[in-house]
């Protein structure tokens, strides 16, 4: 799968992604973030790569901005391991958020309440 997404008529991969971090190229960075997470991003686990290296750099508050911009995507997607996914990146972020406590519960009871036939821990088709 490539890293690689067209935002804006841009080419955007993740490893410019992570350029701009270590450029400190914020308002870039969340124009590029905005844009794969539109373009239908299936590749969560790069998205997190960019994460850790804004925690990495004491960019948690950025990191928990870019992680929340990916809930309501996921989350209208029906995608629910992805939300959980990222709850549990908020919740590492900031373990005192009890507000993201009660999201990332909300999402558990609202996943148990499926029925388990319908329940899949892969990304479900849209």
């Amino acid at each position: 799968m490539s890293n690689e997404h067209v935002i804006n008529g841009n080419k955007f991969d993740i490893n410019e992604l992570m350029s701009l971090v270590n450029t400190e190229q914020y308002d870039k960075l969340e124009e590029a973030w905005l844009g794969i997470v539109e373009s239908n991003n299936k590749d969560i686990q790069s998205l997190f790569d960019v994460v850790d290296l804004l925690i990495k750099r004491e960019e948690r508050k950025r990191a928990h901005e870019f992680l929340m911009m990916l809930v309501p995507y996921y989350k209208k997607k029906g995608l629910y391991q992805e939300v959980l996914r990222v709850l549990k990146r908020v919740l590492e972020c900031n373990p005192k958020e009890k507000d993201w406590q009660m999201r990332l519960l909300s999402v558990i009871q609202i996943f148990i309440k499926i029925d388990p036939m319908q329940r899949n821990w892969s990304k479900r088709p849209v």
